[in-house]
């Protein structure tokens, strides 16, 4: 800690948000894949009633964020984004403690909506970095923050596995519970906050303000609806995938494995690449690179429909992270530079409501594709549905997207 105290506010706001949000997002995918079998240990026994309380408690903070996040970010602008962070860590906290003492399913149910409407530690951490890093590294920044998900979800699971073995399910709630604690003391020690000074006429808005900006703003346009399509698309192959790889052949005892490796390769290659897209994007304008993503991600899309083998799908999939990485990092960047100075934390709530939105329909959406026309169509409509997103990026670009002046 005594070497961030002797960085830039932004570089110590970086370095210090990294590791705070690696490690709560670490323990928040501890028990996710796991859902299933815990509900079992809460007393479902029928396979039917598991698959469908488990797609609600794992859809159920997002249900609820997705309205609530935008009022977090224009409370971040009114009262600082570094106390944003505070209380989405400790609020979840608060939530995991109240899952590991509930006794039902209903009651878990409940305490998964209560960490959507007051959790949310990573949009209140790019908010943070969207008013403290100078322009020509936030691209940079931000990237590395999201990062943060992927590097994290290596992890998690298997360790989560792990810990479940040894000490039970239950017992993992009360880990993560703790350790969301303990990085909201840390994050209110060593974050270092950016007001934004201005007039009274200019004060922060509220939620209805940043819409009204945000719908007025061709660049702000833009870029939410890019969000909300990029994300709808990339997720439309949760509820089919693990489908998809046994039709690919492999065995019912090393289909969990294999899936998660699988998972696991576009994980790492997302988390090398997320980076390096914000600092390009940083040097060369965010129209090429989500161009460049986009197109990448689809023609990925075509190819992991058409293998016949895991271990294609595999190679497949290690570039498909490469190309992810780059969609949202120069989205969030534009986002942040297009906005309003003093309601820069409203607009990044607004962003992340619109990748939670997003979150929610790609899994309906792809649900419904999978059983109505095929595994395999699910892929390709994800595609074809890319490049017309690329397609409208193109054609209504407006300088904010373009390259910034050397």
């Amino acid at each position: 800690m005594s070497r961030l105290q002797h960085l830039a506010p932004w570089q110590r706001n970086l370095y210090g948000l990294w590791a705070i949000l690696f490690a709560a997002f670490v323990g928040l995918s501890l028990i996710l894949p796991f859902i299933p079998l815990y509900l079992r240990e809460l007393g479902l026994t029928d396979t039917a009633d598991v698959t469908r309380w488990s797609g609600l408690i794992l859809a159920g903070p997002f249900m609820v964020s997705f309205l609530v996040t935008p009022l977090w970010g224009v409370l971040g602008d009114r009262y600082g984004q570094k106390l944003m962070v505070v209380r989405a860590l400790l609020g979840s906290s608060m939530a995991y403690f109240g899952m590991a003492m509930a006794a039902t399913v209903p009651g878990l149910f409940a305490w998964r909506l209560v960490l959507g409407a007051i959790s949310g530690f990573l949009a209140a951490g790019m908010a943070l970095l969207s008013v403290t890093v100078p322009d020509g590294r936030r691209g940079y920044a931000l990237g590395l923050l999201q990062a943060v998900v992927p590097a994290s979800g290596l992890i998690g699971p298997l360790l989560g596995g792990v810990l479940a073995d040894l000490i039970g399910y239950r017992a993992i709630f009360y880990i993560t519970g703790t350790v969301c604690a303990l990085g909201g003391v840390v994050a209110a020690a060593l974050l270092v906050d950016a007001r934004v000074a201005v007039p009274a006429r200019t004060a922060p808005g509220g939620v209805r303000d940043n819409l009204a900006v945000a719908w007025g703003s061709a660049p702000l346009r833009l870029a939410l609806l890019a969000v909300i399509a990029s994300q709808t698309l990339v997720t439309t192959l949760q509820p089919i995938f693990v489908l998809y790889v046994e039709g690919l052949g492999v065995e019912p005892r090393l289909l969990s494995t294999t899936t998660g490796v699988l998972y696991a390769a576009t994980g790492i290659t997302s988390l090398i690449a997320a980076p390096w897209w914000g600092r390009y994007s940083d040097r060369h304008g965010a129209l090429r690179v989500v161009t460049r993503a986009l197109v990448g991600s689809a023609v990925l899309l075509l190819l992991q429909a058409c293998v016949t083998g895991v271990l294609q799908l595999l190679v497949v999939r290690l570039l498909y992270g490469c190309f992810v990485a780059g969609v949202l990092p120069p989205l969030f960047g534009l986002i942040t530079a297009a906005s309003p100075p003093e309601s820069r934390g409203g607009m990044m709530g607004l962003t992340s409501s619109a990748a939670m939105f997003g979150n929610l329909c790609g899994p309906l959406a792809g649900g419904y594709i999978g059983a109505h026309v095929g595994l395999r169509a699910v892929f390709v409509v994800s595609a074809l549905a890319l490049l017309a997103v690329t397609r409208s990026v193109q054609r209504n670009g407006s300088p904010a997207l373009s390259p910034p002046p050397r």
